[in-house]
């Protein structure tokens, strides 16, 4: 096939239905996939800033909001929710400047029944203290955005 043939199909959109984005039913499904992550929301709840810019970096895309203490979180979970909004997914460190973390996980269940809550730690036996969807070490902290596709 030369290349006028080929312009010429592309003009009147004959054989390969992936040469026009806007009838790729594939792309159709991605884009409707990529939308779908903006609207969703994951609550973050960590104190070390560098922690928190790395799952800004592994979690591009998704509508994200964080927070650094107990305190905070519990006051962002209520604002959250009366103003008719969902979380979807919450990442939470165990141990915070203002204590630990199964107070705001309680808080997130009683607020969102339905949320996924994912629990990163260096303390192992923070998984105990805090019932929540899956517990990661703070050393496998990159299979946090495999967690996050698995509950989305």
């Amino acid at each position: 096939m030369t290349f006028d043939e080929m312009d010429k199909r592309s003009e009147k959109n004959e054989g390969n239905p992936r040469e026009s984005p806007m009838t790729d039913p594939l792309s159709e499904s991605l884009y409707s996939k990529l939308e779908a992550r903006k609207k969703k929301l994951i609550f973050i709840l960590e104190d070390f800033p560098p922690t928190v810019a790395f799952y800004k970096r592994l979690l591009t895309g998704y509508n994200l909001t964080d927070t650094g203490t107990v305190d905070e979180a519990i006051k962002a979970i209520d604002k959250i929710k009366q103003s008719g909004g969902k979380i979807d997914i919450m990442i939470s460190d165990f141990n915070l400047p203002d204590g630990l973390s199964v107070k705001a996980i309680e808080h997130m269940r009683e607020a969102f029944s339905d949320v996924k809550i994912i629990l990163v730690s260096g303390n192992e036996d923070a998984e105990s203290f805090a019932k929540v969807d899956k517990f990661i070490s703070k050393d496998r902290a990159i299979d946090v955005k495999e967690a996050v596709d698995e509950f989305l």
